[in-house]
């Protein structure tokens, strides 16, 4: 049984975490979470049970090379960089990426001591997201002042570029990347819209903030993982529909919600189309960038330049005597703490989608991952572990329960 005080600990953490990472912003002098301090202390203190699972292990194991290749970092020729010091700087994203998984162990062991229900701080996010969004679409310099007040600098928005081509202004919430908000966004909705159960209404907000989400933050990435989402999710549909089982009511929901949501989208696009068109049009010239004088460029650099090693170089690259950045933690893993660590990260992050749609919600983070960067923002990192953490305590509570029933069940039998 667990204890009143676990389950005290339990129905405090989960709520504050998730308050923290989507609605809170960081430390104004610290890029961290407010909560990181709380959850390190946890751990430290053992304040939380962790497994000795899958998960521990390969933990322990990314820990082991990621800690491995800063050390060897420090056997670099150069450590200095304009603006960089780079031992510093390789140890302190080590510390970002390594606590990060706190927030894993502690969300699922949490969860599996008390099932709560987060959907309500989840539609708060959602709707503070776009309240916030319509305000930098309508007043972009209202939305600065928000900013400034909660002491946030984005180093990412130029007031040159602003005042000179102020419709190109991309929304990042109160966060500083805009892919990287618009990835975090989806995340939530995606998982609510799999894992929740939603009325129309709330079906339908969430199709609409999607719309809206895109159009705010143009991101090319978010719309890619938006696409891959829904083909997916109506296959996932479909197959369930044509269950016998699958009870005609949520049949005849599932098809007016998807109805709707059309209308909704096409009534957008209608009112939006010259917005939207320019988006297209700026979209497409950023995509063709990437792919004919940028990532695919930067790609192609370097796996030519130096053969992966079981052992990284530290989180800071030098190339031809400059930091470079591989705008994808696929390179980012492999060069920076070496193949087993980068094999670990994607068993720990991306796995359990090739098993159930449960888990279609780690598409947008898997996006991240391959085209931006999932680890140099840390929340959207937390969102996609705090999600899986979630629904992996959530699983085992149900399990322990009914294992918990069962063995009641057996002991009133006995006793009769």
């Amino acid at each position: 049984m667990v204890s009143v005080k676990r389950l005290q600990y339990s129905n405090f953490i989960i709520p504050l975490i998730f308050i923290d990472l989507l609605l809170l912003p960081n430390f104004p002098l610290f890029v961290m979470p407010m909560s990181l301090p709380i959850v390190m202390i946890m751990v430290v203190l053992k304040k939380i049970k962790i497994e000795k699972d899958k998960y521990y292990v390969v933990y322990i194991i990314m820990v082991f090379f990621v800690l491995a290749s800063v050390v060897m970092s420090f056997l670099q020729r150069d450590n200095y960089l304009v603006g960089i010091n780079i031992p510093v700087e390789n140890i302190k994203r080590a510390f970002q990426l390594l606590t990060s998984f706190f927030y894993f162990f502690t969300i699922k062991s949490c969860a599996s001591d008390f099932k709560m229900n987060i959907k309500k701080i989840l539609m708060i996010f959602v709707t503070l997201y776009i309240s916030l969004g319509l305000v930098s679409y309508y007043n972009t310099a209202l939305y600065f002042k928000i900013l400034e007040l909660l002491s946030i600098n984005n180093p990412f928005v130029s007031d040159w570029f602003l005042r000179q081509r102020i419709e190109l202004f991309r929304y990042s919430y109160i966060w500083i990347d805009p892919n990287n908000a618009t990835y975090a966004l989806q995340m939530v909705i995606f998982y609510m819209l799999v894992n929740e159960k939603l009325n129309l209404f709330e079906t339908l907000y969430l199709y609409f903030s999607l719309i809206l989400s895109l159009l705010f933050g143009m991101s090319t990435g978010g719309l890619i993982s938006a696409t891959s989402f829904f083909v997916l999710y109506i296959l996932n549909m479909v197959l369930r529909f044509s269950d016998v089982k699958t009870s005609y009511k949520k049949i005849l929901f599932g098809i007016i919600s998807f109805i709707l949501g059309v209308i909704i989208s096409g009534t957008i696009f209608i009112f939006l189309k010259d917005k939207f068109a320019s988006i297209i049009e700026y979209s497409f010239n950023r995509m063709s960038n990437n792919t004919s004088g940028g990532r695919i460029d930067k790609y192609s650099f370097m796996f030519g330049n130096k053969i992966p090693n079981i052992i990284g170089e530290g989180y800071v690259l030098i190339r031809e005597g400059l930091f470079f950045r591989p705008h994808s933690d696929h390179l980012r893993f492999i060069y920076s703490y070496g193949l087993i660590a980068y094999i670990s990260s994607i068993w720990f992050f991306f796995r359990k989608v090739l098993y159930s749609s449960k888990y279609l919600f780690i598409i947008p983070g898997f996006m991240a991952y391959s085209i931006n960067s999932l680890i140099d923002e840390q929340k959207i990192l937390l969102v996609l572990l705090c999600l899986l953490a979630y629904l992996e305590g959530n699983k085992n509570s149900e399990s322990n329960s009914n294992i918990h029933n069962t063995n009641k069940n057996q002991f009133i039998t006995v006793d009769r």
